[in-house]
């Protein structure tokens, strides 16, 4: 039994060509407007989560677009123990940086869940990029809406989980993803808002910021709540609570003007 899932994704991505004079020239990817499909495709028997996309090539035919093919970098759950190269769902968001952009790719896998479970039965979400020379990192950020990695996540609850990557602005660009996680007191899944940053070498900046849990608010707050993310100490002032609408839709609406659009 086989079943696809599948998203549009529009990149119109400018040239990248290093300034004259600027010493020596790193060599970047061909970097041109595309439209791309991305999708996976799922087998039961066997198990298979495929990642693929089709770009379209021609945009003077009535599609133009290529044959489904597998993705390059990085794919699946790669840390140990074990490895698994299924993807429930992906998807990319890119940053128009006017020298070096930059592209975000969101994957929900399958997690292992330990003893006495000793399976592959959980999931969690992983974010890598790709630089201009075509070099992907790996995992950046990670995250996971499973309590402790002892539940089980069939497909559907995995791509639920799904980060959706936002970018936003041009003269300063910023990466924003909704993505599936636990409430601070690990009571309830929920979604989070979070600020992703391309990590600086040698420098102490944190790659991702928590914003907000968009469905709690502040209600489930908890001081320096451990993970992958540490959380703050205090909730932000006044405190926020789950009254269906987040402290970041409603800053920008106060901070919305027409004109400036």
């Amino acid at each position: 039994m086989r079943s696809s899932t599948m998203c549009l994704l529009l990149l119109l991505l400018p040239a990248c060509t290093p300034p004259a004079g600027t010493g020596p020239v790193t060599k970047t990817i061909t970097v041109a407007p595309m439209c791309a499909l991305l999708a996976t495709d799922s087998m039961v028997a066997p198990v298979s989560n495929t990642p693929v996309t089709s770009e379209r090539t021609d945009a003077a035919t009535a599609h133009g677009f290529v044959r489904l093919h597998g993705t390059t970098g990085q794919r699946g759950n790669t840390t140990p123990p074990g490895s698994r190269n299924d993807v429930f769902a992906f998807s990319e968001g890119w940053l128009r940086h006017p020298v070096m952009p930059v592209v975000f790719r969101a994957q929900v896998h399958p997690a292992p869940r330990p003893a006495p479970f000793n399976d592959f039965a959980a999931s969690a979400w992983t974010i890598s990029t790709q630089d201009a020379t075509g070099r992907w990192s790996g995992p950046l950020f990670t995250g996971s809406a499973n309590r402790g990695f002892t539940e089980v996540d069939d497909r559907a609850a995995a791509i639920r989980t799904a980060p959706q990557l936002m970018p936003v602005g041009v003269a300063s660009p910023q990466m924003f993803a909704c993505a599936g996680t636990r409430s601070d007191d690990s009571t309830i899944r929920t979604t989070s808002l979070f600020e992703l940053r391309v990590p600086v070498p040698a420098s102490n900046i944190r790659a991702a910021t928590f914003v907000q849990d968009l469905l709690n608010g502040d209600d489930r707050f908890v001081p320096n709540a451990p993970g992958p993310l540490i959380g703050p100490s205090a909730p932000p002032t006044p405190r926020e609570r789950a009254r269906g609408q987040s402290r970041a839709e409603r800053i920008g609406e106060m901070r919305d003007d027409a004109v400036r659009r």
